[in-house]
């Protein structure tokens, strides 16, 4: 007996072809990452050259911190960042695109549970995450979030809503629970699950947010496998964000600490009874709805978790975050 334990009688040549085909789709992961990751920090780059070169007027500089401007930047950036780095990894495993992002028609029975199941655990993910930390404040570790200044007014709305509700909900879906979990889950429904998740949650790069975007990326991705589509991904991811938009401006209406307490709160209680209720109309409308593959071929689940995770251009992915981490910490 050897680790093979389920498959011992699996040749060889078909143990290192399948640990040869995780490597590839792996470091070709790890590779889109890389790109998505330098591809900002270049345009950014390059426009503070040029305006150094030519000379920033004061209207370019009060255009690139204006609120409206930024989130407009912020739209075409995201559109750069989630597409054009994942459109190489379908031909990189000799596949199309629609084949690794199943565009079509949900299961009908699962499409409302599993969306009440996505929008409910959003709060219990941010409690996740905010347990984490305070946990590491209680010892003096204070972790910075993206600082976000949201455009005033009725166009502001709707500028902050194309950038971060519309936008994000197509374009990361895409990548990550379309081009990343599809091309992982040709080796098992488990792999591409947890591998789509950990990009998720890399991608966000600071520890505030990457436990609430490991969780709901799994959470989603589970969603997305279930219901046979990725256009449930699209819906969670949208429902969420499009949440969070519109009680940010909500409460920045509301001159009581009270009102924003109970509005709080009422959320809170809506997202717990979506949740139960999504659980048992699953649960109703599916047999051995919560299951899912294991392990797919030759190689059991750790194996191919241990090779995605020794890949190079994930390494490198994994130190990128780290330094990005790193950088969002503070003391005292």
């Amino acid at each position: 007996m050897n680790k093979y334990t389920d498959i011992e009688f699996a040749s060889q040549e078909e143990i290192e072809r399948q640990k040869k085909d995780i490597r590839k789709t792996s470091n070709l992961i790890g590779a889109a990452f890389i790109v998505l990751w330098l591809l900002p920090n270049t345009l950014n780059g390059i426009i503070s050259t040029v305006t150094k070169l030519f000379g920033a007027s004061l209207a370019l500089s009060n255009l690139f911190s204006d609120p409206a401007f930024i989130m407009v930047l912020q739209t075409v950036y995201s559109v750069l960042m989630f597409t054009l780095p994942f459109i190489m990894l379908p031909l990189g495993i000799g596949k199309r695109i629609g084949e690794l992002a199943i565009i079509k028609r949900p299961k009908k029975k699962l499409l409302t549970p599993f969306l009440f199941i996505g929008i409910g655990a959003s709060a219990f993910a941010n409690v996740l995450t905010n347990n984490v930390v305070g946990f590491f404040e209680t010892f003096g570790i204070h972790f910075q979030s993206p600082d976000i200044v949201y455009p005033q007014g009725i166009f502001g709305f709707l500028l902050s809503f194309l950038a971060i509700a519309v936008t994000p909900a197509l374009v990361e879906e895409f990548a990550t629970r379309g081009m990343v979990m599809g091309a992982a889950r040709e080796h098992g429904e488990a792999f591409g699950l947890t591998v789509s998740a950990f990009f998720f949650s890399l991608m966000h790069g600071n520890l505030v947010q990457i436990p609430f975007a490991f969780v709901m990326g799994l959470i989603i991705g589970f969603a997305v496998i279930k219901t046979g589509s990725l256009v449930t991904g699209i819906a969670i991811h949208f429902a969420n964000n499009a949440i969070a938009v519109s009680m940010t401006y909500l409460l920045e209406l509301t001159e009581s600490v009270i009102l924003e307490g109970i509005i709080s709160m009422a959320y809170l209680a809506v997202c717990i009874v979506l949740l139960f209720v999504g659980i048992s109309l699953a649960q109703k409308r599916q047999e051995k709805v919560w299951s899912i593959k294991e392990s797919e071929g030759v190689l059991v689940f750790g194996e191919k978790l241990k090779l995605f995770l020794l890949s190079p251009t994930v390494i490198i992915s994994i130190g990128i975050t780290i330094i990005e981490c790193i950088g969002t910490i503070s003391f005292g």
